[in-house]
This record gives C-alpha cells, sequence and structure tokens, in this order.
C-alpha cells in the first residue's frame, strides 16, 4: 500500500487552477473570509470565520487521516 501525491506547481498565469479538492473548497474561502475581515477591520465578522475556518479544518482532517471502512458489520440479531 503507498499514497501518492500530485505536487503542485507555483501559480504563475492567470489561468493556473489550483490543486484542491473541491469538497474542501470551504476550508480556502472560510481562511480567505477571515483575511478580508481582518483587511476591513471588522473583529467580530473576523472571529466568525476563523471558527468556520477551525471547524472546516478539523472536518477536513477528520477525512483525510481516518478514511472510512472498506466493509460494514452488522451485529443486530433477529429472533
Amino acid at each position: 500500500w503507498f499514497y501518492a501525491w500530485n505536487q503542485p506547481t507555483r501559480l504563475s498565469a492567470h489561468s493556473d487552477t489550483i490543486v484542491f479538492p473541491d469538497m474542501y473548497a470551504n476550508v480556502l474561502l472560510a481562511k480567505a473570509r477571515y483575511y478580508m475581515w481582518q483587511f476591513k477591520d471588522a473583529p467580530q465578522q473576523a472571529a466568525f470565520a476563523l471558527d468556520d475556518y477551525k471547524k472546516a479544518m478539523k472536518n477536513m482532517k477528520s477525512n483525510l487521516l481516518n478514511p472510512q471502512p472498506k466493509y460494514m458489520t452488522d451485529d443486530r440479531r433477529y429472533f
């Protein structure tokens, strides 16, 4: 068993794309919102965005580090 990752290249052209799964786009967007609210001097909205980022990051780590099992068992008993 082995895992392989694509090595991303630096973004240099306007048509370059980010190699990032679409299901985790909310992590990137939450962090971008956090920086935007900091730039606009809105600490309460920045705190909300940071909280969203931390929740999304926790979910992403859980999905990537603890993969779903490949099989299911059923231990119900019928009488």
